[in-house]
Order: structure tokens, then sequence, then C-alpha cells
């Protein structure tokens, strides 16, 4: 890893700190984060539900996932400045400097993980402290290496449901199949929306040395495969959580349903193998999975 002198010795003032604050912990990903973290929680819960250990485990969660990205994109500088889409995120155009970025994650994750451990205990904030070094240590430098990285990446991706759910579940021999199913949603719904992305910006990837599957794949026959397989398997998955009681009739319906779209989009994808396929895919993916886990946390408070 190396830095550019020149941006090694910029100043941390800059006329768009917020912004570039918010690029560089991934503030809407972050949400989602923050939203399916607060969903595992509140269906594990039940009538332990506290506010506090919500708030602990939520803001937790986020600042770790904050430490992710930043730590993320310290490693990655000069893959981002060669590609145009992530080429004006702050360390790539100079704006801020790396020692910062590393300042503002420790920072974050320092104080995520000493919340939720004060608040939520030591099991969901060994699970959230696990994704973060799978997610740094192990997700990133593998994206330049295999095309297995979106695989790996979809663990760190899915684990802030589980550690939602630890931190609302009661007995630890109980809460794992729940957590499972979960956790088992998000894996299989981060597979086509991330080959979705990697389709659209496959030559950039490319161009910057990174081993996504669509770089490599250059019919497309293989992403789509696995785009419908990966969608396909979550059709029934979706139905789980009212097969083990977590939720209700409603969460299944709606599962069922967004699900079926999800793969009707893969489908559709694996067929044409063209842009807007990967964009209307892309879209589904980003319906699904608010859809489902408001669905779930609406039919389970009923």
């Amino acid at each position: 890893m190396s830095f550019s002198p020149t941006a090694a010795a910029l100043p941390a003032a800059s006329p768009t700190l917020m912004h570039d604050a918010i690029q560089l912990t991934k503030l809407r990903l972050l949400l989602m984060v923050g939203i399916v973290t607060a969903s595992g929680y509140a269906l594990a819960a039940g009538e332990r539900f506290a506010w506090l250990q919500l708030l602990g485990v939520v803001l937790g969660m986020l600042g770790i996932g904050a430490a992710g990205s930043a730590f993320n994109q310290i490693l990655e500088i000069e893959i981002d400045r060669r590609m145009p889409r992530t080429a004006e995120r702050p360390m790539p155009a100079g704006r801020v400097a790396p020692n910062h970025a590393l300042a503002l994650g420790a920072w974050c994750g320092s104080l995520g993980a000493c919340l939720m451990l004060w608040t939520c205990g030591p099991l969901p904030t060994a699970l959230a402290l696990f994704a973060f070094v799978l997610y740094v240590a192990v997700y990133t430098p593998l994206k330049a290496r295999t095309t297995w990285n979106t695989w790996v990446g979809a663990i760190p991706g899915a684990l802030p449901v589980a550690v939602g759910y630890a931190a609302g579940g009661g007995d630890p021999r109980a809460m794992w199949l729940p957590a499972l199913v979960l956790f088992g949603l998000i894996f299989l719904w981060q597979i086509p929306h991330f080959f979705a992305i990697a389709w659209l910006y496959r030559a950039q990837y490319a161009a910057a040395g990174l081993r996504m599957l669509p770089c490599t794949d250059a019919s497309g026959h293989l992403t789509g495969d696995h785009a419908v397989l990966h969608a396909l398997a979550l059709v029934p998955l979706s139905f789980a959580p009212w097969a083990l009681g977590l939720s209700g009739w409603i969460s299944a319906l709606v599962g069922g349903a967004f699900s079926l779209l999800y793969l009707l989009a893969s489908i559709r994808f694996r067929l044409r193998r063209d842009d807007p396929s990967a964009r209307l895919l892309l879209r589904s993916s980003l319906l699904y999975l608010p859809a489902l886990f408001l669905a779930l946390v609406g039919d389970a408070a009923r």
C-alpha cells in the first residue's frame, strides 16, 4: 500500500468537509446497515425491547461500519483513482489525507464498539468486530485477486442483521436458527445486487485491476446464472421467518411477491445480459430488502 506525497501532506480542512465525511463513511450504505440491524433487534427482542439497547446496537454498528468504509478506502486509494466512478472520492481526489481518514475510522469504530459492548454485551460486539475484520482484512484485498470476493464480501454485508438479533435475543442456543435465516436472506440478496453493479461498471473494474466476475465473464452467461440461482434460492427462504414464527402471513406474502419480482429481473438479466437489464435488476434489489424487513418488523409488531 502506497500513498502519494501530495495527498499525505494535505491539511484536514476542506471546503466540503461534511461531504467528504459522508463519502468516507458511505452514509447511504450505513443507512441500510442501520435498518437491518434495527430490524434484527426488533424481531428478536419482543417483550425484552429496550430503547437503550436498540440505540446502542444501531449506533454501535453504524460506528463500526463507518470505520470499515474508511479503512477500505484507505487501502484502495490507487484503485479508486483509476476508476471514474470513484476518482472523486476524498482521498483519490486529494482532499483528505489517509492519516485523517484513519483517525476518523478509528474514532468511529472505537466509539461504536464501546457503545455496543456497554449496552448489548460481548456477543453482538464480537460479531460486529468480526464483520469489520472480514470486510477490511479479507474482502478488500481479495477484490484484486479472485472473483470469489463477492461471496466473501457478502458475509460481513449480512452480519449486521445477526448482530441486531444477538443484541435482542435471549438464550443463545435458541437464537442461532432465526439469526441464520435473516443472515441468509441478506447474503443471497447481495449476489444479484452486486453482480448488477459489477456488470454496469465492468470496464472500470477491469481497468482498475479488480477481479469481479463480470470482468472475466465476457459473455455474461456465468454472471447471469449466479444471479438467477441466488435469486431463486431467495424465494423459499423469504417464507422462512413466517415458518419459524418470527412474523406473520403478511410478511410471507410480501417476501414471496418481492422475491419473485427479484427472480424475474434476474432471469431477464440472464437472458439479455445488457446494461438496461442490469439496471432493472439493481432497482429491483433496492425494492426487495426494505420491503421485506419493513413487512417483517411490522408483522411481528401486530
